[in-house]
C-alpha cells in the first residue's frame, strides 16, 4: 500500500484511487477476529502504538513520492499521523463492530477515502468542497 500513496492521495489521484485501499480493507476484513480486539478501546495500546509509527514512516519516510512538506504543514506530523490513525481505524472498527450492515470492504475504502481526502466537515456536508 505504501507504493500506491501516490495514486491515492498524490499527482496520480483519480476518482477511483480508493480502489488502492480495498486489498488493505479486505485483509482486515478477512482477520477480523483478531482485527477487532486490537482496534477496540480496550485493544493492545502497543499495537496502536506500532501502527502510529508505521503510518508516520509510511508517510514521511518510505513513500516513493513524499506527500507531506513538512515546511508547508499547519500541525505537527505526530499529530496528523495520530489523527488519521485515530480516524482511519475508527471507521474500520466501526464497520467491523456491524456485521449486519450492508457496507462492504469497497464501501469502507470509499468512507475512508473521502473523508481524509474531502475533510470531515465536506464529507459531512456541513461545508461546500468548492
Amino acid at each position: 500500500m505504501i507504493h500506491q500513496l501516490p495514486h491515492i492521495f498524490g499527482d496520480e489521484r483519480t476518482d477511483n484511487s480508493y480502489h488502492y485501499l480495498i486489498p488493505f480493507i479486505r485483509f482486515i476484513e478477512d482477520n477480523q477476529i483478531i482485527m477487532k480486539p486490537l482496534l477496540g478501546p480496550n485493544g493492545d495500546p502497543t499495537f496502536q502504538a506500532k501502527l502510529r509509527k508505521f503510518m508516520q514512516a509510511a508517510l514521511f519516510q518510505r513513500s516513493p513520492v513524499t506527500l507531506f512538506n513538512p515546511d508547508k504543514m499547519m500541525v505537527p506530523p505526530t499529530y496528523l499521523v495520530a489523527y488519521l490513525s485515530s480516524a482511519h481505524m475508527g471507521v474500520i472498527y466501526e464497520w467491523l463492530n456491524n456485521p449486519s450492515s450492508e457496507v462492504t470492504a469497497e464501501d469502507v475504502a470509499r468512507i475512508i477515502y473521502t473523508i481524509t481526502y474531502e475533510g470531515p466537515l465536506v464529507a459531512g456536508g456541513v461545508k461546500s468542497n468548492e
